[in-house]
């Protein structure tokens, strides 16, 4: 999901500055179309944000990793920015509160979206799966498939994204 967000993001000219686990993902991430990435476990983003920005801060963060990043996220939001929680790859993230991480930073907005929160109709589901396709067709982003498996071994598939040994899309061929 990363891999999209940063070439979708530059496509359609938005300044990205993405975390990753390790350096060579921060390199995979720069190709894809990040501006500035981060090893999270060593870079300070919040302070990459802030640089990127001008000390403003970012309209916009997507979090997927959860309990290791949600509080850092939230620290990267400008006022009224928005913190697009889809993931919890590390654990689920602590409370927020909602007078200190909301009120005092700036009345952020913290949905946790789901597909099936935006796209409850058939047509609906088409209509962006034809949007994604044209994407693919014109080059806009890359599907970066970089693991097939049988569906005989999903376990190790699971294995390896759950380890975060696994980069870009995987699929199981039937």
């Amino acid at each position: 999901m990363g891999l999209i967000l940063c070439s979708w993001g530059r496509a359609i000219g938005a300044t990205v500055i993405g975390t990753a686990s390790t350096p060579e993902k921060t390199e995979i991430a720069r190709i894809a179309g990040c501006h500035h990435p981060v090893v999270r476990s060593n870079g300070d983003f919040v302070a990459k944000c802030s640089e990127g920005t001008d000390g403003k801060g970012v309209a916009v963060v997507y979090e997927s990793i959860g309990m290791d990043t949600l509080q850092k996220s939230l620290d990267c939001l400008r006022y009224l920015g928005v913190s697009a929680v889809y993931g919890h790859a590390s654990g689920p993230p602590e409370p927020v509160d909602i007078i200190q991480d909301l009120g005092e930073r700036g009345s952020l907005f913290i949905p946790r979206p789901a597909f099936l929160h935006y796209m409850t109709e058939r047509e609906q589901m088409v209509a962006a799966a034809e949007v994604l396709f044209q994407t693919i067709r014109s080059s806009i982003i890359e599907p970066n498939i970089n693991y097939e498996y049988p569906l005989k071994d999903s376990v190790m598939a699971h294995q390896a994204i759950e380890s975060g040994t696994a980069t870009g899309t995987s699929v199981l061929l039937v």
